[in-house]
């Protein structure tokens, strides 16, 4: 029964899946998640390895809002005031328990939300959220701008030391929303 359930999990595709009215909530530190981006993150407070053990034994759905403020510990308190109102859904893929204590979980967003009323602040946050959609309009306009960025981006990475993999990986994408959020992280 516990290997169908795994097998199953690694053929879903957390970008379809539903969003729950409510979500717990992971504060992010000098970090931006977009949908579409996949990274490992270190855990180390203690409300949020039981928010990541939580999810993991749920549906793996968390919500990631930056923080608008810097964080001044591992145990620093944050409320609904220090978060900004915009973030995505993350999909929890992996968790390793390193032997300091912290986490290490792998964990990719999947759609992007905003967060309406927080319900929750023990043991850690949740909030109930709403979908932003984005949808993707196929223009001609859209079109010329993406090709004008992706041309902008080959003379940078040119002009620099970026590798040059990134034009590779950028000119194979066609959705606007991973084409600048690419850029933006480049």
């Amino acid at each position: 029964m516990e290997n169908e359930q795994q097998a199953s999990q690694k053929k879903m595709d957390p970008s379809r899946m539903e969003i729950p009215e409510s979500l717990p909530i992971l504060p992010l530190h000098g970090f931006v998640f977009y949908p579409g981006m996949g990274f490992p993150l270190q855990v180390s407070s203690e409300s949020s390895k039981q928010l990541i053990d939580d999810v993991l034994l749920g549906d793996r759905l968390v919500g990631l809002v930056p923080s608008r403020r810097e964080q001044t510990s591992d145990d620093d308190i944050l409320g609904p005031e220090d978060l900004y109102t915009v973030g995505v859904v993350g999909y929890l893929h992996k968790l390793n328990k390193a032997p300091e204590g912290h986490y290490q979980i792998l964990i990719g967003g999947t759609k992007k939300i905003a967060t309406t009323e927080y319900i929750g602040s023990k043991p850690y946050l949740r909030a109930k959220v709403a979908e932003i959609p984005m949808e993707i309009v196929e223009d001609k306009k859209i079109e010329a701008l993406l090709f004008n960025i992706k041309g902008q981006f080959q003379k940078l990475v040119s002009a620099t030391e970026l590798p040059q993999e990134l034009v590779v990986t950028i000119n194979s994408l066609t959705n606007p929303f991973y084409v600048a959020s690419m850029v933006r992280w480049s």
